[in-house]
């Protein structure tokens, strides 16, 4: 069973972005519901997603490229 990171780093593999952290004062993970902080690997633009969850089910790509 993979972890949270594990799911993580496979959909940010997938989809060309780095994982930056969780947006919240303790960059840690609490939920399904915890933001998440990543990096376009092509243009370099960072942003926040709404979710753990969502990302997880359907990943972020980035809107600048």
């Amino acid at each position: 069973m993979k972890t949270y990171l594990e799911k993580i780093e496979q959909k940010c593999r997938e989809n060309n972005i780095t994982f930056i952290g969780f947006d919240n004062e303790n960059n840690e993970y609490r939920n399904n519901k915890t933001k998440l902080i990543l990096k376009c690997n092509k243009c370099g633009y960072v942003w926040s997603t709404t979710s753990y969850d969502k990302f997880i089910m359907r990943p972020s790509k980035c809107s600048v490229c």
